[in-house]
């Protein structure tokens, strides 16, 4: 509900998008997912319905292997060679609508 006054915030547009971000840390390792949920993110993003935006942070790809080779072949970001301005900018590329030509 408008009050005559403009919007203090910027607007932006985003795509209505099933897209998930998956931060892989040492924490989410000992949180114990069950693999079919994490074959079900991967599956979903294979076959097109939804965008997986993994995160790897302070974690090697060995780790992710052995936690989840599914997981480990998805494109990834790494905060050892991305900085987090980077990856968010990243995210919101992704979820961020196509300007109108």
């Amino acid at each position: 509900m408008s009050d005559g006054r403009p919007e203090t915030r910027p607007r932006t547009e985003f795509r209505a998008v099933d897209a998930h971000h998956l931060l892989l840390d040492q924490a989410f390792f000992g949180k114990g997912w069950p693999e079919y949920e994490l074959d079900g993110l991967v599956t979903r993003a294979v076959s097109g319905e939804q965008i997986l935006l993994p995160i790897w942070h302070n974690v090697s790809k060995r780790e992710v292997i052995g936690y989840s080779a599914s997981l480990a072949d998805r494109l990834a970001r790494s905060t050892a060679t991305h900085t987090v301005e980077e990856i968010a900018a990243e995210i919101a590329e992704v979820v961020r609508l196509p300007k109108a030509a």
